[in-house]
């Protein structure tokens, strides 16, 4: 071994010096610092603690707290399918031939044509220039209020009353 120290001496003085790591040092220790206060910032405080407790005991209570009874509907009062309409009034409504804009008016009213009550749907469209109504159609509506179906998917009426008929 004496006869290659004096090729480790050379060695070591043709080395390069080592780098002063006391700077990387500092920042791995600043880092770790940081590191440990974002830690202690991310978990709850006692009073945080305490609230969910204290929370969670009240969410319990009232799970168990029994719920009053829903008070019960009120009866339902079936109206009839079309209300009689007296000779002489008027139900009207507004429409539009485009959305958000309503310029047409739909009046129902029963009225006495030859000694017979009739009810009768007319239509009223608002003229462009704002200047007054025109009458755009009027419809005796008793016959079609009398058709049991028109241009419907199957099944029938008349198919159904059939196969009742033939039930009986």
């Amino acid at each position: 071994m004496k006869p290659l120290s004096p090729l480790f001496a050379l060695l070591a003085a043709c080395s390069t010096p080592s780098p002063d790591s006391s700077p990387i040092r500092e920042d791995l220790a600043a880092l770790r610092q940081e590191i440990q206060e974002l830690k202690k910032t991310q978990q709850p405080s006692m009073e945080a603690l305490a609230s969910m407790d204290d929370l969670a005991h009240e969410v319990k209570r009232l799970r168990e707290k029994t719920a009053a009874p829903p008070t019960p509907p009120a009866p339902v009062k079936e109206a009839p399918l079309m209300m009689p309409l007296p000779s002489g009034s008027l139900v009207g409504g507004v429409g539009g031939t485009q959305s958000g804009l309503n310029d047409l008016y739909w009046i129902l009213t029963r009225v006495a044509v030859d000694g017979e009550d009739r009810t009768v749907l007319a239509l009223y469209q608002a003229k462009a220039d704002g200047r007054g109504f025109k009458l755009a159609g009027v419809r005796w509506v008793g016959p079609d209020l009398q058709i049991i179906e028109y241009n419907q998917e199957k099944p029938h009426v008349r198919d159904i009353l059939e196969e009742l008929k033939k039930k009986k």
